[in-house]
Parts: structure tokens; C-alpha cells; sequence
């Protein structure tokens, strides 16, 4: 999961306001000045390392890189075994 979390601080690091070595990947990233407009756009990057969609209440409930990387690892779960079993 270190891949994704690096993944997930690139896009924070284009996110106005944010510096992306100042916080840990559990800290609260609304803390540290992330708004509701950063998340907004967040959602689409984020779904699409996904594979899936991902709401803006699953970001503003927890928002912490270590929860943002496990629920996109779970997505990529769903996903992919959504086609295997679509086939079947």
C-alpha cells in the first residue's frame, strides 16, 4: 500500500494550501488545511485509481492518506472481482 499512499500525496501536492511533507499518512488532512473544495476534487483522481467510484462523504469521513489508500486498495478489490464474477 506504500505505492498508493505516494500516489495519493502527488495528488494532495497539487492541492493549494497543502504542504505535502508536513503531515503524517494518519493525520487529519482537514487540520492541515485540505477544504471541501480540494476534496471535491479529489474524487475523480482518486476513483479513477480506483476503478471505481469513491463519494465525497468516504473522503470527509476519515480523511487521512491511510484511509484514502485503503479504500481505493478496496475498490481495486471490487472491481476486479466484479468483472471475474461478471463473467461467470
Amino acid at each position: 500500500m506504500a505505492l498508493m499512499q505516494q500516489q495519493i500525496r502527488q495528488l494532495l501536492a497539487t492541492m493549494p494550501g497543502l504542504d505535502d511533507g508536513a503531515f503524517s499518512d494518519c493525520a487529519n488532512l482537514i487540520e492541515y488545511g485540505l477544504h471541501s473544495m480540494s476534496l471535491l476534487q479529489l474524487i475523480g483522481p482518486l476513483s479513477g485509481l480506483a476503478g471505481g467510484h469513491i463519494d465525497y462523504a468516504e473522503l470527509a469521513s476519515n480523511p487521512t492518506i491511510d484511509s484514502w489508500a485503503r479504500l481505493v486498495e478496496e475498490r481495486r478489490w471490487q472491481a476486479k472481482h466484479s468483472l471475474i464474477f461478471s463473467r461467470e
